[in-house]
């Protein structure tokens, strides 16, 4: 019997999915993130085979693979295919939101906007896929869990300065952080640099109760990032085809969601049926 695996390898996890010839899940695991700039490659290949084991991976298995960060930097291309086709020699590596792209949108014409620690979206015609975003924290990832965590520390500093008057978001990072004064973040952010993308990221969760309770900066925050998001596909989109989206922040945050459909006007939303791993089982057939 051919099996499929399909393997979603985010920014914050891995995820393996099995398949039969009929869509049946058949395995199933989820591990660590293999990310280039959180693990070393020996760190990938042990994940990768742990997956492997875990999902009972034999040679009738097609084995394809989206991965956040392959794209245009051949050096960072050249370490992720080494690392896959270590533990899967004939393995299709693909950029984790074309991946789900093509699991969301099938065959027909439409966008992919992902929002997770990162922000990418794919505009899908005649089978022809168009990237736009995915540029990194670094430079941009705007409407991401980073870029709305970003802009969460920017308030803060703004609100501890008096710049901006104080809302219930001060008191909850100064205790999230342990800060003696709000100062102390500067040590705080620097001390560690290579926890600063997840660190940062982790905020917009951190804050979501204060949108529920009505914090007007949060609330514009996460508006902000939904218009963001939305402006990704606007140009160059055809309006009269449907739009899918994923990623954690816009599949759990109501309030950036809600920015998102409104920014996108009458655009046809597509809700997801399948989880990305399920790509593997299109490109198989």
């Amino acid at each position: 019997m051919r099996t499929f695996l399909g393997i979603d390898a985010g920014g914050s996890t891995t995820k393996f999915t099995k398949f039969d010839e009929q869509g049946n899940v058949l395995k199933k695991t989820v591990l660590d993130s293999i990310h280039f700039m959180r693990v070393q490659k020996d760190t990938m290949i042990s994940i990768l085979h742990q997956g492997s084991l875990d999902c009972e991976v034999d040679s009738s298995t097609f084995v394809a693979c989206g991965v956040a960060g392959y794209g245009e930097d051949s050096q960072i291309r050249t370490l992720i295919e080494d690392a896959v086709h270590r533990v899967f020699p004939h393995a299709l590596i693909m950029n984790d939101a074309e991946f789900a792209t093509i699991g969301a949108l099938g065959d027909q014409d439409g966008a992919y906007v992902i929002s997770g620690t990162g922000s990418i979206a794919y505009l899908q015609k005649n089978k022809m896929r168009k990237r736009i975003g995915g540029w990194g924290y670094l430079i941009s990832d705007l409407g991401s869990a980073f870029s709305i965590g970003k802009e969460v520390l920017e308030a803060f500093t703004k609100q501890a300065d008096g710049r901006y008057p104080k809302t219930p978001l001060f008191p909850l990072i100064m205790s999230h952080f342990k800060l003696s004064e709000p100062h102390d973040l500067i040590r705080v952010i620097y001390e560690d640099r290579s926890l600063y993308r997840n660190c940062v990221a982790d905020l917009a969760e951190l804050v979501y109760p204060l949108a529920i309770e009505g914090d007007y900066c949060i609330l514009e925050i996460y508006s902000r990032a939904g218009k963001q998001l939305a402006e990704l596909i606007q140009e160059g989109s055809d309006e009269s085809s449907p739009v899918a989206y994923g990623g954690g922040v816009l599949l759990h945050n109501d309030f950036v969601r809600s920015a998102f459909f409104t920014a996108l006007g009458q655009r046809t939303i597509l809700e997801l049926q399948q989880p990305p791993e399920y790509a593997a089982l299109v490109l198989g057939r």
